[in-house]
């Protein structure tokens, strides 16, 4: 038997149920702000030019990190580091 399936009785016989499983958003959230605290650097120089309006060509990873900065209205450049940022946008359950 498949571990994601559970098998239960019912007044119509035997059924299969899948179990969704699902990533909660505030780990999907977390991952994205240890991403960036990661590359700081480079984030914050990405950030720089985003709003300058200089950004012209992103590989795939700086345009999930741009956008999922901008969905927030996260702009790192208003922090001092990436200690600083990731004690104000760290979320616990």
């Amino acid at each position: 038997m498949n571990p994601q399936e559970h098998f239960f009785q019912s007044f119509f016989g035997p059924q299969n149920a899948q179990i969704q499983q699902q990533t909660p958003g505030y780990i999907i959230h977390n991952e994205y702000i240890l991403e960036i605290i990661n590359n700081w650097s480079c984030v914050n120089e990405l950030m720089t030019l985003y709003v300058q309006g200089k950004v012209t060509k992103l590989d795939s990873l700086e345009q999930t990190w741009l956008t999922f900065l901008t969905q927030n209205n996260i702009d790192i450049t208003k922090y001092k580091n990436e200690e600083e940022f990731l004690k104000t946008f760290w979320r616990i359950p």
